[in-house]
């Protein structure tokens, strides 16, 4: 068990805590292969029925970026006890989709790409009548934004570097 706090070390209830064993990390993620538990008010966690041998403790929080703690090498029967996560600041996004003439493009959807390798479960939304869309807790730093309007055969990829806080982009279909 364990505790998950915010940046300024407040704890973060309704977040999802996994122990996955490290062979499922291989850049697919699969829910209920291992016990995924929900912290409490006071942030406070407890896993139950984890396996032996090495595993990574992952955590999801509205809000934040995925944090991982690998490399855990459990021994049989031991309890994982006492671990602290901090989760890190994370980056929100706004943005909209035109269309080559600057016309909002509704429906549109789009799917932040992580890289390979990455185990974060990727969000994707769609864009509004305004061609507006919002995504909330991405990680900071490199990633790519896939766009697809398949109503129209249109995709466009942008690369961003996100900030922590807010960060803005504009996608346009040529």
């Amino acid at each position: 068990g364990g505790r998950v706090v915010d940046p300024d070390r407040k704890p973060v209830a309704g977040a999802f805590v996994e122990v996955a064993a490290e062979e499922l990390l291989g850049g697919y993620r699969y829910y209920g292969a291992m016990p995924i538990e929900t912290t409490d008010q006071q942030g406070e966690f407890l896993v139950g029925d984890v396996a032996p041998g090495l595993s990574t403790l992952l955590v999801e929080a509205a809000g934040f970026p995925q944090a991982r703690l690998a490399g855990l090498d459990l021994a049989p029967g031991q309890d994982l006890l006492g671990v602290e996560v901090q989760l890190e600041p994370g980056a929100n996004l706004a943005g909209r989709v035109l269309a080559n003439d600057g016309a909002p493009v509704s429906g549109a959807e789009i799917y932040p790409n992580f890289g390979s390798g990455s185990s974060h479960n990727p969000p994707f939304a769609s864009s509004d009548a305004e061609g507006r869309f919002r995504f909330s807790g991405l990680p900071v730093g490199r990633l790519a934004l896939w766009a697809s309007d398949d109503e129209n055969l249109r995709r466009r990829e942008v690369d961003l570097d996100l900030k922590p806080g807010d960060n803005s982009v504009e996608i346009r279909f040529k």
